[in-house]
């Protein structure tokens, strides 16, 4: 059951991934005044994160037998207990930082943010999925 879960996680992100490659800004100034560009990298970004994070809680739920309330208590027990490695937490940290600023818009910086570091977010999020793929 958590293998083929994980298999399902890891196939939509891929998808994302590969949408979001495909459809990189042209330029921060194309990015921040296309609505539709930004509404589709957005939503790719924050759903491929979300999923991602799902990933941690049926990893962690699996693995630890644990309930913990909140995405960073996970991501956190998932570290302290060896199933991830430092690497791992700190990107997994930084990308649901991410998403949650996607989600809430906490400003428009965010956009700068980005696009400046869009193939950073993308090789996060795909080297931590394959990471998960590959041990669990």
């Amino acid at each position: 059951m958590q293998q083929d879960k994980i298999s399902r996680k890891t196939d939509f992100i891929i998808g994302k991934l590969r949408f979001l490659k495909e459809n990189k800004p042209e330029s921060s100034e194309d990015f921040k005044n296309d609505e539709i560009l930004q509404m589709a990298v957005l939503y790719g970004i924050h759903t491929a994160i979300e999923a991602l994070v799902d990933m941690t809680v049926i990893i962690e739920i699996c693995r630890n037998k644990s309930q913990n309330p909140g995405d960073y208590e996970r991501i956190a027990s998932l570290f302290e207990n060896g199933l991830i490695d430092e690497d791992e937490y700190d990107g997994l940290r930084r990308l649901n930082g991410l998403r949650n600023a996607i989600v809430h818009a906490y400003d428009s910086l965010i956009l700068d943010e980005i696009y400046n570091n869009y193939e950073p977010i993308i090789n996060d999020i795909g080297k931590i999925t394959q990471s998960f793929c590959e041990k669990y």
